[in-house]
């Protein structure tokens, strides 16, 4: 007796030719965002981490957008990425500045299969004393207080030579780059920055998380260039600000030579 024709069936057609079954699941969508875009000459610090983030992407077979709001104050910046993301349904922010370089091929890949809500890629601070961006509090304040308090209350989870691979949770992160899940903050007051604090927008956005229980990692096996600052030259600068701040320390070894204040160190301006 003839079997009744069945109906088409995609799936076991992929089967039929492939010889394996195909994973029926919603691509997961990104949106790369840089709230400046004030691109660096040299295409091998920028641009190329910029190349290899979006490799990474497509590797992962995510769906990206690359959003960078021109001409706009910085809160209206990520306020409107934020909006961008929630609007249009976006999974991820991959949260990026415009300064950071030397990023792995598989940076992308390491943060996103630490699977937490937020988290961010190692990197140290441009400006002395070139703290690693990865902090926690000294003192239970908020982080508009420790701002303006010269951040005496924060101190970075590790040092300069840390050689870990791990993930470890902090209270602050920075913003270099970060991997932010939207749906924990779909049902928060918006706008995401309210723009009356004077404070930077990780400082701001760490509150937001600190408030709601949202927690936050940094990644030390995604190191990346900040700048002039590396992992291999930020104690050093460290020293030389120091030495410079202090001459009585030098004042036995003539030999030494201080960095230039004025002018970053040239012999790591294309470190990778």
């Amino acid at each position: 007796m003839p079997q009744p024709e069945q109906p088409y069936n995609p799936v076991a057609e992929y089967e039929k030719i492939y010889g394996k079954k195909k994973i029926s699941v919603k691509e997961k969508k990104v949106l790369i965002a840089c709230p400046t875009l004030g691109l660096d000459p040299n295409p091998d610090r920028w641009l190329n981490s910029f190349i290899k983030i979006l490799n990474n992407v497509r590797r992962e077979g995510f769906t990206h957008a690359l959003f960078a709001p021109y001409r706009t104050t910085w809160w209206t910046a990520n306020n409107e990425i934020w909006d961008t993301a929630f609007a249009n349904k976006f999974d991820y922010i991959l949260r990026i500045d415009d300064d950071i370089h030397g990023v792995p091929t598989d940076g992308f890949s390491k943060l996103l299969a630490a699977d937490k809500d937020v988290i961010g890629a190692a990197y140290c601070n441009r400006r002395f004393p070139y703290t690693v961006q990865a902090l926690v509090r000294t003192k239970e304040m908020s982080f508009i207080d420790c701002f303006n308090e010269n951040n005496m209350c924060l101190q970075s989870v590790q040092f300069h030579g840390y050689k870990g691979e791990h993930e470890q949770q902090v209270e602050l992160i920075g913003f270099g780059m970060t991997l932010i899940k939207v749906a924990p903050f779909k049902y928060l007051e918006r706008p995401m920055y309210k723009g009356t604090e004077v404070c930077p927008d990780d400082s701001y956005f760490a509150q937001i998380c600190l408030d709601n229980g949202i927690k936050q990692y940094v990644h030390w096996g995604v190191r990346i260039h900040h700048a002039h600052v590396t992992f291999a030259n930020a104690g050093h600068l460290y020293n030389a600000d120091i030495l410079e701040a202090h001459p009585e320390i030098n004042a036995k070894s003539p030999n030494v030579i201080l960095a230039d204040p004025l002018e970053p160190p040239k012999e790591v301006a294309n470190a990778s």
